[in-house]
């Protein structure tokens, strides 16, 4: 038996099909796939090029980031059952999936690529802290970083070659006037200020004021969203383990500056699985009864 998992975000839609002993047999990506921000026609398309070539499988799990409505949980089921008919798929919001990658002693898994997101499992369920989007939350995010890079660009007009060459490359323009109108109409936008994030760090690592004051602000936000869901959700734990998640994660800056935001008593570890495996390990989950 097979069971396929599928990680939709404001970056990619990735697939993994695993067996029983949860070796992956099959791993695909596509486009943008957050229900919240991503046009239909690119959701479509993004979810069909991920999932075209899946082999036969038993079970579906689609964990998709901005499943905040009833609507957007038909129109995903809608998506992927046109994609892959006839194969019985639950759907749960794409942090479900960090999660469940996540090592056994996690307290609270933090999340952070495109946007950011707080979450853990209560007795209750999956509850979650944070993840407002890119309007109204994702403190210490890809799209948070690649925003202060941006900002920082049009209010001085300059920057290294290698950024101008960046965003000549994506933004076919370095006209501040243009840049914002090529952001502002692109069919992702978060994702697209949110790859600018690497160009963000290597700021970090160089010493540019607005970028060491820009990271230690996000983490510090992002840290407190942390302790306010562990007073929360978790208040007994004296000693909490927090699992990292997300390509942001990866950079030994974003680590140290947010473990210097934490209280001395958290434990921080890194998330080795992806969270697409996550997805496929709870598709499996569902099949056999246990969640």
């Amino acid at each position: 038996m097979r069971f396929l998992g599928i990680d939709g975000g404001g970056t990619a839609c990735r697939a993994a099909v695993i067996d029983e002993e949860g070796d992956v047999v099959f791993l695909a990506q596509g486009g943008a796939a957050n229900f919240s921000s991503t046009p239909t026609k690119t959701l479509h398309r993004s979810i069909e090029q991920a999932l075209k070539l899946a082999p036969t499988v038993q079970q579906i799990c689609g964990c998709f980031a901005g499943l905040v409505h009833e609507e957007a949980r038909q129109q995903a089921a809608r998506i992927v059952g046109l994609t892959i008919p006839g194969i019985p798929v639950s759907l749960m919001p794409d942090y479900a999936a960090a999660l469940r990658a996540s090592p056994e002693e996690t307290t609270v898994c933090v999340i952070a690529g495109t946007g950011s997101i707080v979450c853990s499992k209560s007795s209750t369920g999956f509850v979650k802290s944070g993840g407002g989007g890119p309007l109204l939350g994702d403190e210490g995010s890809g799209f948070a970083y690649g925003r202060h890079l941006i900002r920082e660009f049009l209010r001085t007009g300059e920057g290294p070659e290698k950024l101008l060459v960046e965003i000549r490359k994506k933004l076919g323009t370095i006209e501040s006037n243009e840049v914002l109108g090529r952001i502002y109409t692109s069919a992702a936008p978060a994702a697209l200020v949110a790859s600018f994030a690497a160009s963000f760090f290597r700021d970090v690592t160089a010493g540019a004021e607005y970028a060491k004051s820009a990271l230690e602000q996000e983490t510090k936000l992002l840290a407190k969203t942390v302790m306010l869901h562990l007073e929360r959700y978790h208040s007994t734990e004296i000693e909490p383990m927090i699992s990292l998640a997300g390509s942001i994660w990866k950079r030994k800056a974003a680590r140290d500056a947010f473990e210097n935001a934490l209280p001395k008593s958290a434990r921080c570890a890194l998330v080795e699985k992806p969270p697409v495996i996550g997805a496929a390990l709870l598709a499996r989950d569902i099949f056999m009864g246990e969640v």
